[in-house]
């Protein structure tokens, strides 16, 4: 019955992503205090996550402050090295818009296209508290994509652009706290993101680009909670704040 329940609810789960596929600069930290799932045949992990980034704000020597909105979709397969060293991949899509860019006159829609990156979570400390476990961590993580344009509004109005281009270069940094009471797991954290972007296009006669988008704020907070399904499977959601709004939403299946 138990087990029924949970290929049940992992069902629901696999739904919700991919209704949700087509709704982010920025990536999940997701709890970095883990290991959560400690029972399988092999050390592997493979997460599915939907992440929505509201708005964060991007600063650029040229343009002044820009907004971003946008979407990702991504896989995620970890190699758990010991119980405390997890190094992951990451391969997903992405797609997203830039507002205000070069004077507040441009919004930028990019297509969906391919993303990827790289990371590694690590246990630094653990110690048992209240008929739990504590768990302090650290993660860092790299992520890069290249969308390209789709359309170009200028000051709303569409219009006709070529030799386009759009990169974006990702580093991170995080430190959590871990409670794991049980099947439910809170996390706490700060984290470090950076950004660096480039843009170009060619509107007419007149070549608009910039080659100096950072973060506007690279210091935030996340929050978040994984939930044990089964001694295998967990779902994680995620809120982060300060640097940018966004949420996630995963899945975590261990073989």
């Amino acid at each position: 019955m138990m087990k029924k329940r949970g290929i049940n609810f992992v069902i629901c789960i696999l739904g919700f992503w991919f209704l949700t596929l087509g709704t982010c600069l920025a990536a999940p930290v997701g709890n970095p205090a883990g290991p959560v799932l400690l029972h399988g045949k092999y050390p592997t992990k493979f997460s599915l996550q939907t992440e929505v980034v509201l708005k964060r704000k991007l600063e650029s020597g040229s343009a002044g402050q820009m907004r971003f909105s946008g979407t990702f979709y991504t896989g995620k397969v970890s190699l758990y090295l010991g119980e405390k060293l997890d190094i992951y991949g990451l391969v997903g899509v992405y797609d997203g818009k830039v507002k205000d860019f070069i004077s507040t006159a441009f919004i930028i829609d990019s297509k969906m296209d391919a993303a990827m990156g790289l990371g590694a979570s690590y246990v630094l400390h653990e110690w048992e508290f209240a008929n739990g476990i504590c768990r302090l961590g650290a993660d860092a993580k790299y992520r890069q994509y290249e969308p390209d344009i789709d359309t170009v509004k200028f000051y709303r109005e569409a219009t006709t652009v070529s030799d386009t281009a759009m990169t974006f270069k990702e580093w991170q940094l995080a430190l959590g706290l871990a409670y794991q009471y049980k099947n439910f797991i809170p996390y706490v954290g700060v984290k470090y993101s950076d950004v660096d972007a480039h843009i170009k296009f060619t509107q007419g006669t007149n070549d608009r680009t910039d080659n100096d988008i950072a973060s506007d704020n690279t210091w935030g907070l996340f929050y978040g909670a994984d939930v044990l399904v089964q001694d295998n499977i967990s779902v994680n959601i995620e809120g982060r704040h300060m640097d940018e709004n966004a949420v996630n939403v995963g899945l975590n299946v261990r073989f």
